[in-house]
């Protein structure tokens, strides 16, 4: 479920420029980055226990969390 999640959000916000002299070295590569917008909480959170597995992923991959998620997940 998380890396459909994270594949949902990645093919609606970045799509691969065209290659139209088929000259690139390497034709696809993961977004360093999810978005530059945080999660939901509904999706970050599930029964007000944050989900370890999707921060994870979300965290490595550079992706921006609240000040009021930190504060949720600290707590």
């Amino acid at each position: 479920m998380l890396k459909n999640i994270i594949t949902m959000v990645e093919k609606t916000l970045f799509n691969p420029l065209p290659n139209p002299c088929n000259d690139r070295v390497v034709a696809e590569k993961d977004c360093p980055a999810l978005i530059n917008l945080p999660l939901d909480d509904d999706v970050l959170f599930k029964n007000n226990i944050p989900d370890w597995r999707l921060m994870k992923e979300l965290l490595s991959r550079e992706g921006p969390v609240t000040k009021a998620q930190c504060m949720r997940i600290l707590q």
